[in-house]
């Protein structure tokens, strides 16, 4: 289970029509905190478990 939380937040129109991501239109904004924190912890939580998958490779 994740310890970050997200919350549902309204879509941003006209980022989304010129394809741009949370980070791009509004980088520090809240949402984009949010996923940030949660990216970071999948990460954390990711890294490790393919590191150690390397090991049985070699």
């Amino acid at each position: 289970m994740l310890m970050s939380e997200l919350h549902i937040r309204p879509v941003y129109a006209s980022a989304h029509a010129i394809d741009q991501t949370i980070f791009e239109h509004a980088p520090q904004s809240d949402a984009a905190t949010e996923l940030e924190c949660v990216l970071v912890e999948i990460e954390s939580m990711m890294l490790p478990r393919f590191r150690s998958l390397g090991t049985f490779a070699s």
